[in-house]
């Protein structure tokens, strides 16, 4: 099931306070790069729904299987 936006946001601020924690560096890098993935795709739904994209990009992204 696609996480919404807010899921995407909330999941990159859970990966970020668990870097913080994480003493395993190898550990704390993936956690960060899997939050900065997240945060991405917080940030391009924001996009989507803010109506920040025109028709035409939207119909692309629906082509794409993306659901908007």
């Amino acid at each position: 099931m696609a996480m919404s936006g807010p899921q995407h946001y909330k999941e990159a601020q859970q990966l970020l306070e668990e870097a913080r924690h994480e003493r395993d560096e190898t550990q704390r890098s993936r956690k960060i790069a899997e939050a900065q993935a997240h945060a991405a795709l917080a940030l391009v739904t924001a996009t989507l729904h803010a109506g920040q994209v025109s028709q035409d990009h939207l119909h692309e992204w629906r082509v794409h299987g993306v659901k908007i």
